[in-house]
């Protein structure tokens, strides 16, 4: 902002300057001390705003209970299938890690991808397939840099990533690596 811009802008925040006119609706908006103890035009007082507080306050841990919650499910056997699976990736393979249950969809909330490669440009993925075998999105890859390389990368999803029925969560590897992985989530 340029020294003119400031200059105009000091102009409009300090009104009782003299040499300042401040237009029609410019002066409509400025507020008053008795507009100042209401909150956004209504009769709620200042003292009021602890119940915007307090509501604010138990939206976060309404919102913190429902992460416990929907992580919890993974444990409950009545409502929920816990699915814990791993697998080694062998160079130029996909190899079908899971496929999501008729009827039920996945939860993924953990994998841990691991790879080794022989050179550079070695790449290891872990992706969601539709039941079309088309390819939906990769959740975690890993590529090698200059020089042969071993990396292992540990995910939590802090909300569960949500797999419909009969789609695979599947491993890839290109022809310069190896690699192995592992999911934890539920189905229900």
């Amino acid at each position: 902002m340029g020294a003119a811009a400031n200059q105009a802008l000091w102009r409009y925040i300090r009104p009782t300057d003299p040499a300042v006119t401040i237009p029609v609706s410019l002066a409509a908006a400025i507020l008053t001390t008795t507009d100042l103890t209401k909150i956004n035009g209504t009769t709620l007082t200042g003292r009021d705003i602890s119940l915007d507080l307090k509501a604010l306050t138990d939206n976060s841990i309404t919102g913190i209970l429902k992460s416990l919650q929907e992580y919890l499910k993974c444990f409950n056997d009545a409502t929920a299938t816990q699915v814990v699976k791993s697998t080694l990736m062998t160079a130029g393979t996909i190899t079908i890690l899971h496929t999501v249950t008729a009827l039920k969809t996945l939860h993924l909330k953990k994998l841990v991808i691991g790879m080794w490669g022989t050179t550079s440009g070695a790449t290891c993925s872990i992706k969601v397939r539709n039941v079309g075998d088309t390819n939906q999105y990769t959740i975690a890859a890993l590529k090698t840099g200059t020089t042969a390389d071993g990396k292992t990368v540990p995910i939590n999803f802090d909300m569960p990533i949500k797999i419909p029925a009969g789609y695979d969560i599947i491993s890839d590897c290109n022809d310069y690596a190896s690699g192995e992985t592992f999911i934890h989530g539920w189905e229900e």
